[in-house]
């Protein structure tokens, strides 16, 4: 177990330091790093100190704890990203785009972007089609992701008549509550979202009314998928747990 325990340790820290990004304020690298130290460091004590009875058991409780998890997120994973593969209908009547990070620039962070371009081809290509932005402001952004959205997609060749925003929403149960009160419920509506997040973005939809929404994929960053991947595991529960989906 202590070989399995510092392998998997060394793995955590490697990716932390593969998704470092100090120049894009991302913090996501620090879970990994921490628990690669956590990880690394219990089982090379173990190893130093062979004959201490609380340092092999603590090894294998974090081992064992680490296996099951990484299998609970992969067999999710599989399941969440398959939700993801399904091309979604022309002509929807709205199309919800769920707010990301603005950088302090006032520009769209990659995700954002990401999802941006996806509805701006969409849009293109179905121009009956109403555009809907959902993002308020964080703490740390210095416009409405909103507003930010709007104005990329107008100077992207959408017209102005064309997009609505709702600009007081902080998380995706928000993004689809208050973007409702801009939208006909009973008309098709697709979720226009990063891959990963689509899955758990519908069935939020799902359980505050929306029954024709469909999700439009966007894609995302291949290097930061299993971070994602993990933290959308995470999110499922603490919306389950709160009763949003």
């Amino acid at each position: 177990m202590e070989i399995l325990t510092l392998a998997l340790g060394f793995a955590c820290l490697a990716y932390g330091i593969a998704i470092f990004r100090p120049r894009e304020d991302s913090s996501c690298h620090v879970p990994w790093i921490a628990a690669g130290a956590v990880l690394g460091g219990t089982s090379g004590a173990c190893m130093i100190w062979p004959r201490v009875a609380v340092m092999q058991l603590l090894t294998g409780l974090l081992g064992g704890a680490a296996v099951i998890g990484a299998c609970a997120i992969a067999a999710a994973s599989v399941l969440i990203m398959a939700a993801a593969k399904d091309a979604p209908p022309g002509n929807l009547c709205y199309l919800v785009v769920l707010g990301a990070h603005v950088h302090q620039n006032g520009t769209p962070s990659r995700a954002l972007r990401q999802r941006l371009e996806t509805a701006r081809a969409y849009l293109a290509e179905n121009p009956s089609t109403v555009a809907v932005v959902s993002g308020g402001q964080g703490a740390d952004e210095t416009c409405t992701e909103a507003s930010a959205m709007a104005s990329w997609l107008i100077a992207h060749g959408i017209e102005a008549e064309r997009i609505l925003g709702e600009d007081k929403s902080t998380t995706t149960a928000e993004n689809i509550r208050y973007a409702l009160d801009l939208m006909d419920a009973n008309e098709p509506v697709g979720l226009v979202t990063n891959d990963f997040h689509i899955w758990r973005a519908l069935r939020i939809a799902r359980r505050q009314g929306l029954r024709n929404a469909c999700g439009v994929p966007a894609p995302s960053t291949r290097l930061y998928l299993p971070n994602n991947l993990a933290r959308e595991c995470f999110a499922t529960v603490k919306n389950m747990l709160a009763g949003t989906m």
